[in-house]
């Protein structure tokens, strides 16, 4: 390529620059004149001889490279190239090559820098290394031999010379495939040998026979490898005389064959005595698994039962065996059981007084007792039976535990004689003892005979939960208001009966008032109140007393009780009610008065007579009773019911008229309070009911009930003003509310509220 080309342009006048491709090799290259002053170079140049591009074209190349100019420039000028080598400061070798180009009137010379630190250094060590190769290979102990891949001879030292007994003239250059130092028969293996040399792989250690001139044939074992000189593959072989070894492996082979022979011949002998030994084990083996297995399934027998089994001598009344269920009931291992006497553990009282071994007598299903590991007495289920094993006489004992069956026993006992719900004695026991003391009598016995009044009610108003409460609640009082000596027993599903032994009427009646007492607290500390009635009967402490006709006189002393206070029990179940309304909603008391007042001033206004007036004053207090049976998370909830917990909610009125019925002083509004819901228009609930098939008392119910309501707080919203209230029963009657009775009602609230103003 033109230098005009190479560079970036030669027109006169210009200062020839570095191309773009300088740049890119890995050489140093410099442009500069013909005395050797640089006018520009490469970034690679700058590394090696550490200055920048404007300090280092200030500076000559051939002073930095201490090079003879004249000896470059003449050079140049004869063949417009020339060479030098340079040593760096940093101790790098480099080859300068100068190039002579033409540059307008100038002669501008371009030099390339090649680092050759690593090629010098590459030469010097192959120079050594062949210094040392020679070495080694002329004074190797060994025969070495080198040869081309053709099997020409190249080379041999001189325990290769003295190894093929041939003078060294003899052998260098000719082929030992001519010379006939191998068998012709190991010709071909050593072909093979070549072939993979020439592919530069080294082989071996492989053998041959080698044949010397004298006629001896020596075994020999040859390893080879490729080494590279002058660009040409040479095989270095070594070769190593094996013949004492081959020899000392033959005398190996030898020995090993008698001793294989002398094994074999002792194998065989203990192999036939083996053959004895192993058919006498398997029959002594076949015997001890006989026994084994037998002895497994009795074991597995014994453990399987469900009574415990010891097996003991009778004369030392020793133990000699155990099962599973035995250890479990003792507390005690096997281990810790074998060896010790029996009475240590089973019928303790008895020791020298066996029944079997001391008195001959047999012991079939005895109840006895076992100690076990905490010392506790345990009751068991005994048999004895003798029996001889190998001509040994033995006694096994089984035994059952006792323990589930006896609480089995003491609880079914306990059930068929107490009240399943108050745990006091149920009414079974209590005719038991009736009967034995009709055969038996006490002095000065007596019954006293208590009746719970409204357990309807309570049931069907708070859920027999709470019946079930108050009659628990009852038992507990009797039982803690009587002697111990004295029965108290659940005679009937309210009822109950108390069996005084002794002590005659005057012990009666205090045990009555302590009942009474304990009564009143009960209802002054708690909302469920109690009511009960009390009839009592005594003897007249002489042996013709007749239980039965006390316990007679006595329900019918309970019977004129129950009538002289059914008011005051009507009452306490009402003031039950009432306490349980209030506390389930705690608005109902002044708005039950304000609701009562209101509706007392309609019904006034309407003429009613006084039975209406009682039975609205009633409606009014408790037309919401069935509430107490709705959730509390939904009767206080604060916001708007779901579907479903509307749907409950509308449930109030019914379970109100429930509760109302069977409270009977509530029974008379039973019907009101179911219907207290029921719209004008027939879009009420529960029955739908429409216009004047609602009853008036429900009527004026409603609206005094809505109004009030709405000018109360309530969980679910903030009240209303009295004029918005106004608005908005005026807005339903006709649909809710009986609209004459709405015109009725708005004049005595505003005659109300002129009053309250006056006052």
């Amino acid at each position: 390529m033109p230098y005009d080309q190479i560079m970036g342009g030669t027109e006169e006048g210009m200062t020839p620059e570095l191309p773009l491709w300088a740049d890119a090799l890995s050489d140093a290259v410099f442009i500069h004149d013909w005395q050797g002053q640089i006018i520009c170079c490469n970034q690679v140049a700058c590394n090696w001889f550490g200055f920048d591009r404007g300090t280092l074209g200030k500076l000559n190349l051939f002073t930095l490279s201490s090079t003879d100019a004249s000896s470059i420039q003449g050079s140049l000028a004869q063949q417009r190239e020339s060479s030098c080598e340079m040593k760096l400061s940093n101790g790098r070798v480099v080859n300068i090559r100068f190039h002579l180009f033409p540059f307008g009137d100038e002669k501008n010379v371009i030099s390339i820098a090649k680092d050759i630190t690593a090629e010098k250094a590459m030469r010097r060590i192959d120079a050594e290394s062949d210094e040392w190769f020679h070495t080694l290979f002329y004074i190797a102990p060994s025969p070495y031999f080198l040869y081309d891949l053709t099997g020409t001879i190249i080379e041999g030292n001189a325990m290769a010379v003295k190894m093929v007994g041939e003078n060294k003239g003899n052998l260098v250059g000719r082929n030992f495939f001519s010379l006939k130092l191998l068998p012709v028969s190991q010709f071909p293996k050593a072909l093979s040998l070549l072939a993979i040399n020439a592919m530069g792989k080294g082989t071996g250690p492989d053998e041959f026979d080698l044949q010397r001139p004298d006629g001896i044939v020596t075994p020999i074992e040859i390893s080879t490898c490729v080494i590279t000189r002058e660009n040409k593959k040479i095989v270095l072989a070594v070769a190593n005389d094996i013949s004492a070894k081959k020899k000392a492996a033959e005398s190996e082979r030898d020995y090993s064959r008698k001793l294989t022979a002398m094994v074999a011949q002792k194998t065989t002998e203990l192999q036939k005595r083996n053959t004895e030994l192993l058919l006498e084990i398997e029959e002594r083996k076949k015997a001890e698994k006989t026994i084994h297995a037998y002895q497994r399934t009795l074991t597995s027998m014994l453990d399987s039962i469900m009574a415990g089994v010891i097996l003991v001598d009778p004369k030392t009344h020793i133990i000699r065996k155990c099962n599973k269920k035995a250890e479990q009931l003792f507390g005690r291992s096997e281990m810790e059981l074998v060896g010790k006497q029996c009475h240590s553990y089973i019928c303790p009282a008895m020791e020298g007084k066996c029944p079997v071994t001391d008195l001959g007598q047999p012991v079939d299903s005895s109840e006895k007792v076992l100690l076990n590991r905490m010392g506790l007495a345990v009751p068991i289920l005994k048999s004895v039976v003798p029996i001889i094993i190998e001509g040994e006489n033995y006694l096994i004992e089984s035994f059952i535990d006792l323990t589930d069956i006896k609480k089995a026993e003491q609880s079914l006992l306990h059930s068929s004689f107490h009240d399943a719900l108050t745990g006091i004695h149920n009414r079974t026991f209590f005719q038991k003892r009736v009967h034995e003391l009709q055969q038996n009598p006490v002095a000065g016995m007596g019954v006293i005979i208590i009746d719970m009044d409204g357990l309807k009610t309570i049931n069907d108003s708070f859920g027999h939960h709470k019946g079930d409460y108050l009659l628990s609640t009852i038992a507990g009082i009797l039982q803690g208001s009587v002697a111990t000596t004295d029965i108290v027993a659940r005679t009937g599903g309210d009822e109950f009966a108390v069996l005084v032994l002794g002590g005659g009427e005057e012990k009666i009646l205090k045990t009555i008032g302590t009942i009474q007492q304990t009564i009143d607290k009960h209802n002054q500390d708690s909302n469920l109140e109690i009511s009960i009635s009390i009839g009592y009967a005594t003897g007249n402490d002489g042996p013709g007393d007749n239980l039965e006709m006390m316990i007679k006189k006595a329900d019918d002393d309970m019977y004129r009780q129950k009538l002289l206070h059914r008011h005051s029990a009507r009452n306490a179940i009402v003031s039950t009610l009432r306490k349980t309304l209030s506390e389930r909603d705690r608005q109902t008391d002044s708005h039950s008065e304000r609701v009562i007042d209101m509706v007392m001033r309609v019904a006034k206004e309407l003429s009613l007579n006084e039975n209406s007036l009682a039975g609205l004053k009633l409606l009014a207090e408790f037309h919401d009773i069935g509430k107490i049976g709705i959730p509390d998370d939904i009767l206080r909830k604060p916001g708007k019911l779901t579907t479903e917990e509307q749907s409950a909610m509308r449930r109030h009125p019914e379970i109100g008229y429930r509760i109302a019925n069977s409270a009977m002083v509530l029974s008379e509004i039973s019907d009101w309070i179911l219907m207290h819901h029921e719209w004008w228009n027939g879009e009420g609930y529960p029955l739908g009911l429409k216009g004047e098939e609602i009853p008036l008392e429900c009527r004026i119910l409603a609206i005094v009930d809505a109004f009030d309501a709405m000018m109360s707080d309530r969980p679910y919203r903030q009240a209303i003003s009295q004029n918005d209230a106004v608005a908005e029963l005026k807005r339903f009657a006709g649909i809710q509310f009986d609209p004459e009775l709405v015109d009725l009602f708005l004049r005595v609230a505003i005659e109300m509220e002129c009053e309250e103003e006056n006052y």
